[in-house]
């Protein structure tokens, strides 16, 4: 037991940084320097107050950023992924993480700080058609009068 305690005294920093290391990959699914690219296509729209761009790239990085990287409606912005929920989840979910990123993007010449929440699953789903593996992006916008369903969704396939 002693010979035990000496070696983790010895490397507490080694073991501190694969702690968070291990930590970070179990809430990205994925190592801190790896990332995912995406090509999403849009296969549903309810919004009608501004033109959803029809493909969006993306790019997610391991340590927990990511950004658009084609030119279209919301830019190329880069983002902060939220891996943890939100205040209303569980505290498992809270340590451990949920099955989607989400994240925020500015909506263009807004004087309220109004954003648009995008979430996307972590876990690639398997399609019937292709057997590839795919990830569905969602868009959740505030609903007004003129926008009763303000959700657009798109397909995403990894990129190689």
């Amino acid at each position: 037991m002693k010979k035990l305690l000496g070696i983790v005294i010895d490397y507490w920093l080694l073991f501190l940084v694969l702690g968070l290391i291990s930590y970070n990959a179990l809430l990205m699914r994925m190592l801190p320097w790896s990332s995912q690219n995406l090509s999403c296509e849009l296969s549903h729209s309810g919004i009608k107050t501004y033109n959803v761009p029809r493909i969006i790239d993306l790019k997610i990085n391991g340590y927990g950023s990511g950004k658009f990287t084609n030119d279209q409606y919301f830019g190329n912005n880069s983002f902060s992924i939220n891996t943890n929920g939100n205040q209303y989840s569980s505290i498992l979910v809270r340590l451990f993480g949920g099955s989607s990123y989400s994240f925020e993007i500015g909506v263009k010449n807004s004087k309220w700080n109004e954003t648009h929440l995008f979430d996307i699953s972590k876990k690639g789903l398997k399609s019937a058609k292709t057997g590839e593996l795919f990830n569905t992006l969602i868009l959740t916008d505030y609903e007004t009068d003129k926008e009763n369903d303000p959700m657009a969704f798109w397909d995403c396939e990894y990129k190689k």
